[in-house]
């Protein structure tokens, strides 16, 4: 996890979608993994994102 957060409004991120879903209170989810910066490094293998995410 960073410790840190960068001055800029935006940061773009790149992963893998995995799945579409909803949680347990029926919420939109979607499942990513191997989430990489700007620069390539790996920030984390898998997250859910509350929100359905369509690739571009």
């Amino acid at each position: 996890m960073r410790l840190f957060s960068k001055t800029e409004c935006y940061q773009h991120f790149t992963g893998t979608i995995t799945h579409y879903g909803k949680d347990t209170y029926g919420q939109a989810v979607t499942a990513v993994q191997n989430v990489e910066d700007e620069s390539g490094h790996l920030i984390t293998d898998h997250i859910g994102v509350q929100k359905w995410i369509k690739p571009r």
